[in-house]
């Protein structure tokens, strides 16, 4: 018996040493797969990035734009549905929101209901702006006493008309600053309107194709009681040629005038 297991331990023994191969055989398998895992790169392989990495990229943008701009910041609250109260911003005394595209008369609207103690505003150069929203600023901020509404740039023109000149006259008594720059659809019929009925003092500058504003005569006005407005005019220059830049001074006879 002895002899007769002794040739089946030697057949055994072989089918052992052939498995091991086998195995070995694996092991470079799992070595390929590796460094293919680990080169997979969007931006170097030229592969579509990964929606959560876009996500968080977009978040981090998002973020540090609106720590450099708190314009942005202020209107994106405005536009906010949640705020609790008019009175969030009601200790706000100065505004500058100029040359901003994002604001328009719904944003202007907001402004007035929730900063009526503003005595400084300035949107010049907000394209989107009409006379709606001046007069939403004129009725609901009647504390102001520095309004911005110029153009800003001849190639981008505000449209706001005469119809601002009468809302700022008739609701701002405590105006004494008002810039109208370079409105091409404000006229001279509107600027001697706003003259004659604007608080005093109050200087305004403004440019005008007329060379008639430059004539004190043209803009003197006597009230009801007898008492003369007086109208100083100072020329700040003139550019394209015929486009005149000038501060009004308008103050009455008895009153101060404006330093």
């Amino acid at each position: 018996m002895e002899g007769d297991e002794n040739p089946l331990k030697s057949e055994v023994t072989p089918q052992v040493n052939e498995v091991e191969p086998q195995v070995n055989k694996v092991t470079p398998q799992v070595n390929e797969v590796e460094p293919r895992e680990v080169d997979v790169k969007p931006h170097e392989t030229g592969a579509e990035p990964r929606e959560s990495d876009v996500e968080a990229h977009e978040n981090v943008s998002r973020s540090e734009i609106e720590k450099i701009n708190p314009r942005l910041n202020f209107l994106n609250s405005l536009s906010c549905s949640t705020i609790p109260s008019p009175k969030v911003h009601s200790e706000l005394r100065t505004l500058n929101i100029g040359l901003c595209s994002k604001v328009t008369d719904q944003c202007l609207r907001q402004i007035a209901t929730f900063c009526p103690d503003l005595r400084e505003l300035d949107i010049n150069g907000c394209f989107n702006t009409t006379d709606l929203g001046i007069s939403y600023i004129v009725r609901g901020c009647q504390r102001l006493e520095l309004l911005n509404i110029s153009s800003g740039s001849m190639i981008q023109k505000m449209s706001l008309t005469d119809q601002s000149l009468v809302s700022i006259a008739t609701h701002c008594e405590f105006l004494r600053r008002l810039h109208v720059e370079k409105n091409p659809l404000m006229s001279l019929e509107g600027y001697k309107n706003f003259f004659d009925n604007c608080p005093l003092p109050c200087t305004v500058s403004l440019t005008t194709k007329s060379p008639e504003i430059l004539k004190m005569d043209v803009l003197m006005v006597e009230d009801s009681g007898n008492k003369c407005k007086r109208v100083n005019v100072f020329s700040k220059g003139c550019y394209k040629g015929n486009i005149h830049q000038l501060d009004v001074l308008l103050y009455n006879s008895d009153g101060h005038i404006l330093e």
